[in-house]
């Protein structure tokens, strides 16, 4: 978008990973507009150099996403949005994950008017070494990995904005080898949750609530976000 400026819009940062000696992070676009006084226009991929095990934060190169909707997809109606950079699950040799493809595994949410879920979990990949060529960029939808961010489908519904999803690599653990996706329900609510999924790209199921904030119960006028 060529009217993107820092006067009417500033940059919120979402989730980060590590490839080589560079150090990621996405960056979303939000207009200081819409009913909360801001809202998301766009989204693209900050990187920073690793030097002596430390962000150069004088390195920064900004890989701008303003033409192709690949990060972040926003209809002008308003009837669906797809935005990722909520997790990144990093399977390769390096992030010492246990069945590394080499991907980047990316995960976000998607919300639709008139849809039978609420902000469901979408997911996205891209090989390592193809991170900020966006144009390689996959998303899982019906009929398996295909190249358009309208068509994703929701792997569990309810979720946060921000979350996280781990690989669990303890040998005596039941859930060995499983993926678990922590977040809150519904974005703004009580409820911190956890759900399961065999593999990346499987349905998260056996959701789970671990933690039920009693705050907003006895305070008056607050709220959990993203917690």
């Amino acid at each position: 978008d060529e009217n993107r400026s820092s006067a009417d819009a500033f940059n919120w940062l979402g989730d980060g990973f590590v490839i080589g000696n560079h150090y990621y992070v996405h960056s979303l676009y939000m207009a200081k507009e819409g009913v909360l006084g801001f809202e998301q226009k766009g989204e693209d991929l900050v990187r920073f150099d690793i030097l002596d095990n430390k962000v150069d934060l004088d390195s920064r190169v900004t890989i701008k996403d303003e033409n192709s909707n690949k990060l972040c997809y926003v209809a002008k109606d308003g009837s669906l949005s797809v935005i990722f950079g909520s997790a990144v699950f990093e399977n390769t040799k390096e992030a010492k994950a246990l069945n590394p493809d080499g991907y980047i595994y990316n995960f976000g949410y998607r919300d639709e008017k008139n849809a039978s879920y609420f902000r469901g979990l979408v997911l996205s990949r891209v090989k390592a070494e193809d991170v900020e060529d966006f144009s390689k960029y996959e998303y899982l939808s019906e009929t398996g990995w295909q190249d358009d961010i309208t068509k994703t489908k929701p792997l569990i519904d309810r979720v946060s904005c921000e979350m996280s999803v781990t690989e669990i690599n303890d040998e005596e653990s039941e859930y060995y080898g499983k993926f678990l996706l922590t977040y809150e329900k519904d974005t703004i609510g009580d409820e911190i949750c956890v759900a399961y999924a065999d593999s990346l790209g499987e349905e998260f199921k056996d959701s789970t609530v671990v933690y039920s904030a009693i705050d907003t119960k006895k305070i008056e006028g607050t709220s959990h976000y993203n917690a």
